[in-house]
C-alpha cells in the first residue's frame, strides 16, 4: 500500500470524524437548545432520619407499644433557575415532595400518625445554611393499616454567586426525632439481618 493513499486515507477519516462531531453538536443543540441545562442540587436522606418508630408514653418498647412507624420512601425534585445575565449571581428554586410510606402500629388508637420532617441546604464543605422541620399528619381511613402519603411540597430558594449552580450544594432531609428515638433507629440498624 502506498504511505500517501494511507495518510490520505487518515485525513479523510480524521475529517469524517471531525464533521460527524460538527453535526453531532448542531443536532445537541436543536434538540436541546442552546444552553445546556444546570444541575439541581443533590438531594440525600440522612442515614439515621429515614425512619421513625413512636411508641406509647412509658418505658414499653415491644411490638404491642408501637403507636406508628413511618419511612421516607422517595424524594421528587424540581428546579427553576433565575440568574442575572449580566452578573451571572442568581438564585435555584428547588420544589420537593416528600414520600412516605405510614403504618399503624398496635397501640394506635386515633389512626393517624403525626410527626415533622426537616429539610436542610448544606454548602460544598457540608456547612448548613439553612433548616427548616415540617409538619405532617398521616390519616389511616377505613380499615387500612398502611398508607402512602406525599406532602404538598416544599419550595426552596438557593442564592447562586457568579460561577454556582445546583451543583454547589446538597440537600438534607430526614425526621426530626427525639434521642430516644435516634437511639432505637442505631440500635435496630445495628442488628444482623
Amino acid at each position: 500500500m502506498d504511505i500517501r493513499l494511507a495518510r490520505s486515507g487518515l485525513v479523510l477519516a480524521v475529517g469524517l470524524v471531525l464533521a460527524g462531531c460538527g453535526v453531532y453538536d448542531s443536532m445537541r443543540e436543536s434538540l436541546m437548545g442552546k444552553e445546556i441545562p444546570l444541575a439541581c442540587p443533590r438531594v440525600s436522606l440522612l442515614p439515621a432520619g429515614t425512619s421513625l418508630t413512636r411508641f406509647l408514653p412509658g418505658p414499653g418498647r415491644d411490638i404491642i407499644d408501637i403507636v406508628y412507624q413511618v419511612e421516607i420512601r422517595d424524594i421528587l425534585r424540581s428546579c427553576e433557575y433565575d440568574i442575572d445575565d449580566d452578573t451571572k449571581a442568581g438564585t435555584v428554586t428547588v420544589e420537593l415532595f416528600v414520600l412516605v410510606g405510614a403504618e399503624r402500629g398496635a397501640a394506635d388508637r386515633e389512626r393517624k400518625a403525626a410527626f415533622q420532617y426537616f429539610v436542610a441546604v448544606t454548602d460544598s464543605n457540608k456547612t448548613v445554611l439553612n433548616k427548616n422541620a415540617f409538619d405532617a399528619t398521616v390519616t389511616f381511613p377505613g380499615n387500612r393499616s398502611k398508607v402512602d402519603w406525599t406532602d404538598k411540597g416544599v419550595k426552596l430558594n438557593i442564592p447562586l454567586k457568579a460561577g454556582q449552580n445546583g451543583s454547589n450544594f446538597e440537600i438534607i432531609v430526614g425526621f426530626q426525632m427525639s434521642r430516644e428515638e435516634m437511639e432505637f433507629n442505631s440500635r435496630r440498624r445495628a442488628r444482623p439481618q
